[in-house]
């Protein structure tokens, strides 16, 4: 089931890649120019017209072909807004410096990684989509996630494979 909203999602973040590259109108190139006190020629004057009714024309073919198919992927577009983003936070060692107002966080020595509590929410990391990025100059540090007691777990692994502390940021979606 998650499998099946994670393909969505990429399907839909595909068409609206394809959708910019269409709607992308092309640039016109006028063959021929002008300059006043000169004889113009029709078949020049014809060329620069034939030019715009063809730039035209394609902007008009890739308008129709955007058109017809966000038409028919309204249904991906509203599988999309199943998604709802639940929580999120920026934590500098515990502390919550920013982020929704039903995030609360604590270090646990025991564990060495982060408790965080979202407020009306059972967290089960395998119910919730939750990405972590560490933060503030932790180059090299990498983050995982795990729940435990209805909270989602936060660690922080520096270059050597141990558990730190630091800052990072989370987002938390539930599909």
């Amino acid at each position: 089931m998650k499998e099946s909203r994670i393909r969505t999602v990429l399907i839909i973040a595909a068409f609206l890649f394809v959708w910019v590259q269409l709607s992308w109108a092309d640039d016109l190139t006028i063959p021929n120019e002008f300059t006043g006190g000169t004889t113009a020629v029709a078949a020049d004057v014809n060329a620069n017209f034939d030019a715009v009714e063809a730039a035209v024309d394609d902007n008009n073919t890739r308008l129709t072909t955007v058109e017809s198919s966000t038409n028919s992927n309204t249904t991906a577009i509203d599988t999309l807004s199943e998604f709802t983003s639940i929580a999120y936070a920026y934590i500098d060692d515990g502390d919550v410096l920013s982020g929704t107002s039903n995030v609360s966080c604590v270090w646990n020595a025991a564990q060495q990684g982060y408790e965080i509590t979202i407020l009306n929410e059972n967290y089960v990391f395998s119910d919730y989509i939750t990405v972590v990025t560490p933060a503030g100059g932790s180059y090299d540090v990498s983050a995982s996630t795990d729940s435990e007691g209805g909270k989602l777990r936060v660690y922080l692994w520096d270059s050597e494979g141990d558990r730190t502390q630091g800052s990072f940021q989370f987002v938390t979606f539930r599909p």
